[in-house]
Parts: structure tokens; sequence; C-alpha cells
């Protein structure tokens, strides 16, 4: 699970979350609710690069390992 926020908390749907490994073919995207929440289920451990992109904001993109202990992610953009 992770979550989006900027320093003003309105409009935090929509948002396009990007999930891709080494492997060739395997992406995975998904949109945030309306708390900016998302979750991507069934990761194996491995490390990924995120994207996270909303239109008039700067794209984050963050390399994450991965694993059962972690729980949360939080990407804060700005406009």
């Amino acid at each position: 699970m992770g979550r989006w926020a900027r320093k003003t908390e309105s409009n935090l749907s929509g948002i396009f979350v990007t999930v891709r490994d080494d492997s060739p073919g395997v992406a995975v995207t998904v949109t945030t609710d309306r708390d900016g929440r998302f979750r991507i289920p069934n990761l194996d451990a491995a490390t990924y690069l995120f994207r996270i992109h909303q239109s008039g904001y700067e794209d984050v993109t963050m390399e994450q390992a991965v694993d059962s202990d972690l729980t949360s992610l939080v990407f804060v953009m700005q406009a």
C-alpha cells in the first residue's frame, strides 16, 4: 500500500501509479482512491521502479526494494 500526497490535500484521486521490475513486459498501473491511497497486491520480493504521474505535476520516479517488511510508501509531488 502507498499514499500520494502534496501540500494541498485536494484532488488526490486518479493519480497513476506504475510499478515495473526488470522482467520484460512486467508492469502494473493502478490509480489512487479519494484519499490518495493505492494498493498493489501480490508483489514478489524484488526491487521495483515506481512512477507516479498526474497532469500538471512533476512525475515522481523512485526505485524501491519490496519485501514482506514493507507495508507502505509515501510519495510527494510538486507542481
